[in-house]
């Protein structure tokens, strides 16, 4: 169910399908577009900050100096986005980033660089609720 308070709209997901649904051919793919430029560029600001999708840091490195998962740059410059007119899509094609992401118990911790947790919901429904607002305006950028 969605719920609204001064002015603003929550969307679940199925509220989101649904509107989705409904407002085929007007300009969806230009939301998934904003979500997913949000969300990379959400990601690239935690990957600076050394923090998981919910907020919490990133566990500190036991053997070299520095920041984890920054030593090369090369896992944060993989990260990429993509959309279509039902998805958005972030992700790397490194092989060594599940092992990060997931961690591997005995071997490394878990150091969550992508995902979504309610920082990421929060900013999905505020993008969500901007484009209805314009489509319902009849300005869908």
């Amino acid at each position: 169910m969605a719920s609204t308070s001064a002015g603003h709209i929550t969307l679940h997901q199925q509220e989101l399908q649904a509107l989705l649904n409904t407002t085929e051919g007007l300009q969806q793919r230009k939301l998934m577009e904003r979500i997913g430029r949000a969300l990379h560029a959400d990601t690239m600001m935690r990957f600076r900050q050394g923090k998981a999708p919910d907020g919490t840091p990133w566990l500190p490195l036991k053997t070299r100096q520095g920041q984890p998962l920054r030593d090369t740059g090369r896992l944060q410059r993989s990260i990429t986005w993509e959309s279509t007119d039902d998805q958005a899509v972030i992700g790397t094609n490194v092989v060594y980033a599940r092992a990060h992401n997931d961690g591997v118990p005995g071997k490394l911790p878990r150091r969550r660089f992508l995902g979504i947790a309610q920082p990421q919901v929060v900013m999905i429904n505020r993008i969500a609720d901007q484009w209805l607002k314009e489509v319902l305006d009849g300005n869908p950028a």
